[in-house]
């Protein structure tokens, strides 16, 4: 099977090869068996495979723009504001959920 890649993608796919240390066609072979849930050869993969993995995959995952970004914040912001969460809770996990979304805004610096 040959694939016809975008100029964006194959140029992605090349440095994250090279970074890598593999070949393009490799990293490919591998990104699409991880994404496919196709076994890479043997049961499990080990501690070198298995980080070749994750990096391969995270190389397939676009990098957000600032815009992307900002957006997803204001979405996340608007379900803890509407209480989207709270409402699927008793009134001790609210309190201890508020918390917890408090602290995790915090830590990304998404004061509200």
């Amino acid at each position: 099977m040959t694939l016809t890649l975008s100029p964006e993608i194959e140029k992605a796919l090349t440095e994250a090869a090279a970074r890598q240390g593999t070949t393009p066609d490799a990293l490919a072979e591998q990104a699409l068996r991880i994404r496919f849930g196709i076994p890479i050869g043997h049961v499990g993969p080990r501690g070198e495979e298995l980080q070749a993995q994750v990096n391969a995959a995270q190389a397939l995952i676009p990098e957000l723009s600032p815009e992307e970004t900002e957006r997803q914040r204001q979405e996340a912001l608007a379900l803890v504001r509407s209480g989207y969460f709270r409402n699927k809770l008793s009134s001790s996990e609210t309190f201890n959920a508020r918390k917890a979304e408090e602290k995790a805004l915090e830590e990304r610096h998404w004061h509200k």
